[in-house]
């Protein structure tokens, strides 16, 4: 199951695209009743999904000219992206509290929720962190792609697994205790085992054994409703949320494992499953939409039943993530032009 060099794998696509529309039905869903079941099932890995996914396709840098090339790469695909976003998002909160505009207010929450990169409000004694929406997810996934790899180039094996194991402890210390680190870093450190699953074990899973489908399946819901039962929440890492540490952990993997399987199948049948394989390929142009989607709630807030919202977002996000992908497409096109042109 080694990825072959400059090739796309179907069933690896195919989870993204699934996964990408979990996390927009998810977000519609709300505290209420049997749903928060539901919400908490997709919760449980969703967004670790992602985080695995990221990790299997990861290259550890040979040297530090290499480690200054990725850096560089996924500063641009990461970094630029939810940067641009940010200020966009900025300038539409600008909009809403023109009338009653404190500049300097605004600019320390801001800065301060740019610093912290949270993706759910929270407060550190008097200090009020303000969240940056989904937008964490990038700065997160930088961060700790990063940090692993530069501890992989400078670590003995042993040792960058000692020192992995010793963040991920310390993440969950600081949320425990009711802190928080600028750049996210309690979030960093609590999402790097699945970016290390990801690279060092998913690659030796075979995805097409009913065994592991099985085993994994039985894995993820046990520990699901173990979690359920102990704390009475689930898990939510934009939120912080890590309940029944690290049981929690152990379901985001199992879960993940568990659709890998089921996508693993999904890819033999070919054209039915083309639609979701394509889809996970701009998996960043719907994230970029549904990033959004809040300016348009007057649509999909227009029924009260979360399933229907949830349906009515996923076509918005698409067609918004469609016109998002064909405005690059064409200026990109115009300014290859004007180079021509100039030159």
């Amino acid at each position: 199951m080694e990825k072959p060099a400059n090739k796309r794998i179907d069933w690896i696509d195919c989870a993204k695209g699934i996964a990408i529309l979990l996390v927009i039905f998810a977000h519609s869903i709300h505290y209420e009743s049997t749903q928060i079941i539901i919400r908490g099932i997709i919760f449980s890995f969703h967004m670790p999904l992602f985080f695995i996914l990221y990790g299997l396709t990861f290259r550890f840098s040979d040297d530090s000219l290499s480690f200054r090339y990725n850096l560089k790469k996924r500063f641009r695909h990461l970094i630029i992206p939810a940067l641009i976003c940010f200020v966009i998002m900025t300038l539409v909160d600008l909009l809403y509290e023109l009338d009653s505009l404190n500049v300097s207010t605004f600019i320390k929450d801001h800065v301060t929720a740019l610093l912290f990169s949270p993706g759910a409000a929270f407060d550190i004694g008097r200090l009020h962190i303000g969240s940056i929406s989904m937008l964490w997810f990038m700065f997160v996934l930088f961060y700790a792609s990063v940090i692993i790899d530069f501890l992989h180039l400078h670590l003995p094996k042993q040792i960058f697994v000692l020192f992995c194991s010793i963040l991920f402890v310390l993440g969950y210390l600081v949320i425990f205790f009711g802190f928080g680190l600028p750049f996210a870093l309690e979030t960093v450190f609590l999402i790097i085992p699945f970016l290390l699953f990801g690279r060092f074990l998913l690659s030796k899973v075979n995805v097409a054994d009913i065994r592991i489908l099985i085993i994994s399946f039985v894995l993820w819901i046990g520990s699901f409703i173990a979690i359920v039962f102990v704390s009475g929440t689930y898990l939510e890492i934009a939120g912080r949320r890590y309940p029944f540490f690290p049981v929690c952990h152990i379901a985001a993997i199992a879960g993940t494992v568990f659709v890998c399987c089921i996508c693993g199948y999904f890819a033999k049948l070919g054209r039915a499953v083309k639609p979701f394989v394509v889809l996970g390929r701009y998996t960043l142009y719907v994230f970029i939409a549904h990033t959004f989607d809040y300016l348009l709630f007057f649509i999909w807030d227009l029924t009260d039943n979360n399933y229907l919202i949830g349906l009515i977002r996923i076509v918005m996000d698409l067609m918004i993530a469609f016109i998002i992908y064909k405005s690059r497409q064409l200026l990109s096109s115009a300014l290859k032009r004007s180079k021509t042109v100039s030159e």
